[in-house]
């Protein structure tokens, strides 16, 4: 069976990055399609697969890695253009960039996986920060309703979508109009539970954009003088430097063992995200025995189990997160629940179900 995947992008090592290198692991022989790929980052996926990578000349300059959202449009002539009519099966890894839109054959299956319908097309939060402006927006209508018409139409185009969760899935039927299957991403877990007790700190961990809620954290430890380490990068870093006070400290991008230093110690992770499409940090931290203080809204509403695995507030205020702190501050959270909880969103787990639908759809 001659097979392809399709990634709108890989230009950081996000959650739609693991899940993607997951499929790859899967299906190693897999042919791989990415237009934008950042160099420094290329070796992880020439690591996992044994087929052809493409990718287009944008990958040469690093100018544009920065400036990816601004390609969104554009992509979408690449991936109408794409023609893969000489794969079996085709599955497409897609959030922001359309890749659903690729063409494929009548004989051939297309499943996409999708982390969410894009976000710059429907909510206030998204990464393409200059359409945050309203006046940018009104000028920019005629194309955002363009876009939001092709993306309707990439909804259409695959013979299934998956969603990455129940909030995802509300969220296709809302936008395409069509039903979806659930598969929960996988996860990194951690066969250790960590050993200290207490912690030190609280970690928020993330990608620094409007969405994820650093602000939040960082306004409420603040004003709590709580020790509170921020792990991540992102347009919002500049200023949340300037109201962070000494108990916050920034780390930047960490990875591999200098991050599970930093779990040794984490009392609780803050999860500030609004309308969270999964919530994989919180499962990835589960699985090492520490709970999570979360927005009681979107995939987070799937992945923690509250008073169990972690515990909601209920506002998107400095007030409400900091009675949810005080009430953590009074509780005991068992670490094995935590990561036995964990579990069940293996990467096992996630290959079993994977497998098990394709092999459905190719032989039916």
């Amino acid at each position: 069976m001659k097979m392809a995947i399709v990634h709108d992008a890989f230009l950081h090592v996000g959650g739609a990055e693991k899940v993607f290198l997951e499929l790859v692991k899967i299906y190693p022989d897999a042919d791989l399609y990415i237009p934008i790929i950042n160099k420094n980052l290329k070796k992880k996926i020439e690591n996992e697969t044994k087929g052809a990578i493409y990718t287009t000349f944008i990958s040469d300059w690093s100018f544009f890695y920065k400036q990816a959202s601004l390609l969104k449009p554009f992509l979408i002539f690449y991936w109408e253009k794409l023609n893969l009519s000489k794969y079996d099966l085709v599955i497409s890894s897609s959030h922001s960039f359309n890749s659903k839109l690729v063409n494929v054959s009548k004989k051939s299956v297309h499943i996409s996986y999708v982390y969410t319908p894009p976000r710059y097309l429907s909510t206030q939060f998204n990464e393409v920060q200059i359409l945050n402006n309203p006046i940018i927006n009104f000028l920019f209508s005629p194309l955002l309703s363009w876009l939001k018409k092709k993306d309707y139409e990439s909804g259409k185009k695959p013979d299934l979508l998956i969603g990455i969760s129940k909030e995802v899935q509300n969220r296709i039927t809302n936008r395409y109009k069509i039903g979806s299957l659930l598969i929960y991403p996988p996860v990194d877990l951690s066969s250790k539970i960590t050993k200290n007790n207490d912690g030190k700190y609280y970690l928020f961990f993330s990608r620094l954009v409007k969405q994820k809620g650093a602000e939040l954290a960082v306004k409420t430890c603040t004003k709590l003088n709580l020790p509170l380490m921020v792990v991540g990068e992102g347009p919002e870093l500049k200023k949340l430097k300037a109201i962070a006070g000494p108990t916050v400290t920034f780390k930047g991008f960490v990875e591999g063992e200098k991050l599970e230093k930093i779990f040794t110690n984490t009392k609780a992770l803050i999860n500030c995200a609004i309308e969270e499409d999964f919530g994989m940090v919180t499962i990835e931290v589960a699985s090492r025995g520490i709970p999570t203080i979360g927005f009681s809204s979107g995939g987070l509403l799937e992945t923690i189990m509250d008073q169990k695995t972690g515990l909601f507030f209920h506002q998107h205020t400095v007030e409400s997160l900091t009675e949810a702190i005080n009430k953590f501050e009074q509780m005991k959270f068992n670490k094995l629940v935590c990561h036995n909880y964990a579990k069940k969103f293996s990467d096992e787990r996630f290959a079993k179900q994977i497998k098990a639908i394709i092999n459905y759809y190719v032989k039916n």
